[in-house]
């Protein structure tokens, strides 16, 4: 079995390996290594200059996206803060206990919302002592 499994995979590889044209079946047992061809070194000269260029276009999408990204991340700050400076959007500013709990880092985890006045304090005692009241300051 184990011979049968070690041909399996030389078999696979060979395949492989004649796929991207780096070895050439000459019989069963028989395989010509061709490797690159040094023959005309400038065909893969031309795929390297090609692939190059690719990057190089991918590396001008990626940084005019992060850009755009910017300019909506701080276009949308600037809307949000309007929004909330305006009186009459006040009343619709608001998130829902499911909005909340939506948020990955909120699941499986107990959450207390307190309306309070800007500057309230909040103090929790240890619940490790006897003491278990909350009170807002």
């Amino acid at each position: 079995m184990l011979k049968l499994v070690q041909k399996r995979r030389i078999y696979d590889i060979t395949n492989v390996l004649e796929g991207i044209d780096l070895i050439e079946k000459k019989l069963k047992n028989r395989i010509q290594w061709k490797g690159v061809d040094v023959v005309r070194p400038g065909k893969d000269d031309g795929d390297f200059s090609s692939l190059q260029a690719g990057v190089e276009n991918l590396s001008l999408e990626e940084h005019r996206l992060d850009e755009q990204m910017r300019y909506l991340v701080i276009e949308m700050q600037e809307r949000l803060g309007d929004l909330s400076q305006d009186e009459n959007s006040q009343k619709w500013l608001f998130v829902t206990e499911k909005d909340i709990k939506g948020l990955p880092c909120f699941q499986n985890e107990t959450l207390i919302a307190i309306k309070a006045p800007h500057g309230t304090t909040l103090e929790v005692p240890d619940p490790d002592m006897e003491e278990n009241c909350w009170s807002l300051c």
